[in-house]
């Protein structure tokens, strides 16, 4: 699907897709452990 929609929505599937994508695979992949990660001590409101 990715290979497909490259061509077609590259200029807004590299930036976007890329954090959204990344965020969502790894949130259901890792579970609540991207959870913790994404927010350290340091950061505990975000980016």
């Amino acid at each position: 699907m990715a290979l497909v929609r490259q061509p077609v929505m590259e200029p807004v599937t590299w930036p976007t897709m890329s954090r959204m994508g990344a965020v969502a695979v790894a949130r259901v992949r890792s579970g609540t452990r991207v959870v913790v990660k994404q927010n350290p001590p340091t950061s505990p409101a975000g980016p």
